[in-house]
Parts: structure tokens; C-alpha cells; sequence
């Protein structure tokens, strides 16, 4: 009979662990991540669902990885759509604009790991995107030797 109850006691504190991932993907993410499925078990948390951005899955570990108890995140399930690039924002204004920084894209850059060091949050990286939409068409694009605007 104990051994019973354990098996539904796991399944039952799976299920808890899944919806709280689902919770905290859902808050944060908004609609960047669509049709969430998560799968909880034994400390891995497998992550599926459709995503507008690739840098959307970047933040989706990063989240899930700051749950207590989730020892591995596997986000492979994560279906990223195609959209057609917006048309670039227009030009603001010189004297309006904000004081910029600028940054230099090296080798394996993400617009995450940029914002993670301006910012030091990775999950403000759309800040960067939006200020240079007129050179990025894709935030999962970012080329070395690219020059970014960095808002403050």
C-alpha cells in the first residue's frame, strides 16, 4: 500500500511542479510562448509549445532554471514561428532621442546575453531589438561586426 501512495504522491507533486512552471512561463512570457506543455519528472522539466522568437526559448530555460527543484530544462519542444519582418520604426527625432550606448556584436552574442550585461536582465532584450529594428529584422539575427544602439 506505501508504495501506491508514493507513486501517486509523485505524480501529484509532479503535476504542482508542472502547473507552477506553466504559471511562471505564462506570467513573464505573455504571448511570446503559445499552446505551453510542460512534462515534470524526477527534476527535468521538458518544455513544448510555439514561440514567435527563438531568443523566446533563450528565456524559457532561463526561467524554468530559476524554479526550485528543476535541475534540467529541456526547451527542444519549442516550435519557433516565421513572421515577416516588420517594417523598420521610423527615425526618432535627433533631439529627442535618448542618450544611446553602443555595442559591437561578437561571435556568439545573443540579444539576451546583451541586455544580461547592460541591463543586467536578460529578458530585456527587446529593449535593444526595438531600438535598432531599422538594422535588425530578426532578434535571432544578430551578426558579428553588427553596430547595436543601446538605450538606457
Amino acid at each position: 500500500m506505501g508504495i501506491f501512495n508514493l507513486g501517486k504522491d509523485d505524480k501529484e507533486e509532479a503535476a504542482k511542479k508542472e502547473q507552477e512552471i506553466r504559471g511562471v512561463l505564462t506570467q513573464a512570457l505573455g504571448g511570446e510562448l503559445q499552446n505551453i506543455r510542460v512534462d515534470y519528472d524526477d527534476g527535468t522539466a521538458r518544455i513544448s509549445g510555439s514561440a514567435k522568437w527563438h531568443a523566446t526559448r533563450e528565456r524559457v530555460e532561463q526561467l524554468v532554471n530559476s524554479i526550485k527543484d528543476v535541475k534540467k530544462v529541456d526547451a527542444g519542444g519549442i516550435t519557433v514561428q516565421k513572421q515577416e519582418a516588420a517594417a523598420p520604426a521610423p527615425a526618432a527625432k535627433p533631439a529627442a532621442a535618448p542618450a544611446l550606448k553602443t555595442y559591437t556584436v561578437k561571435d556568439g552574442d545573443t540579444l539576451s546575453a546583451i541586455s544580461k550585461e547592460f541591463y543586467g536582465d536578460a529578458n530585456q532584450w527587446q529593449r535593444i531589438y526595438e531600438a535598432n529594428r531599422d538594422v535588425l529584422k530578426d532578434p535571432d539575427m544578430i551578426q558579428p561586426g553588427q553596430h547595436l544602439r543601446i538605450p538606457s
